[in-house]
């Protein structure tokens, strides 16, 4: 399932793991603020660790903090790419031929194999993003 907004969680490092709401208001005598919008698309962790669903990133800036929980990553989006294409961009791969000299060997343009390299490897994603609302404190 998709995650949805109470699985991501904003705050203040001020002793309360968690002390802002969604909205990350600041006290009234703060006068500069920025908004910093963290992505993290996905990645790899090693399942004796923990399963990717279970797994919770945290990004801290500043005072600043924010968490979400990571989701099992999908099926790669094979593009114009066939099967049997994406098993062999994985075997090319798995033998030491970067990225480019696959895509020359199969045909294929070269973003569809960098792309496929990269999200075979994953097994979580993170679909929301980390909004962090910083002070010129921070």
């Amino acid at each position: 399932g998709s995650p949805d907004e109470s699985s991501q969680k904003c705050g203040v490092n001020d002793g309360e793991d968690f002390g802002l709401d969604m909205e990350g208001e600041l006290p009234h005598h703060h006068t500069s603020v920025a908004l910093l919008m963290c992505e993290v698309i996905g990645g790899f962790l090693p399942t004796d660790l923990a399963t990717p669903s279970s797994m919770g990133l945290k990004v801290r800036l500043g005072s600043r903090h924010c968490s979400q929980m990571a989701t099992q990553a999908p099926v790669v989006d094979r593009g114009g790419i066939s099967e049997k294409g994406v098993k062999a961009i994985g075997r090319l791969h798995g033998h030491g031929l970067d990225a480019s000299a696959i895509a020359e060997a199969l045909g294929e343009e070269l973003q569809d194999v960098q792309r496929i390299i990269r999200r075979s490897a994953w097994n979580f994603e993170v679909v929301q993003r980390f909004p962090l609302l910083l002070s010129s404190s921070d």
